[in-house]
């Protein structure tokens, strides 16, 4: 959590600073480079693959059917 919230209070503080830099130099540099952090998000996103299911054990039994996991743990317990 505190290096998450470091991370976004350092992209909150330096990301203006950094980009009214770059648009002394070239307005269009900062939306080419914007456009381009929008496709590499989106060619990420696109590279996903969901991973297989979980196996449906509790504790190495298999699970009964018909009873949600939740509640079979809080009767087992």
């Amino acid at each position: 959590m505190t290096l998450r919230s470091i991370a976004s209070q350092t992209g909150q503080v330096l990301g203006p600073a950094l980009g009214g830099l770059l648009y002394g130099t070239s307005p269009s540099l900062v939306y080419l480079l914007a456009a381009g952090a929008c496709l590499l998000a989106a060619g990420c996103v696109m590279a996903m693959r969901p991973d297989r299911a979980a196996d449906r054990t509790f504790g190495g039994a298999p699970q009964p059917t018909g009873v949600p996991p939740g509640v079979h743990g809080v009767l087992e317990g």
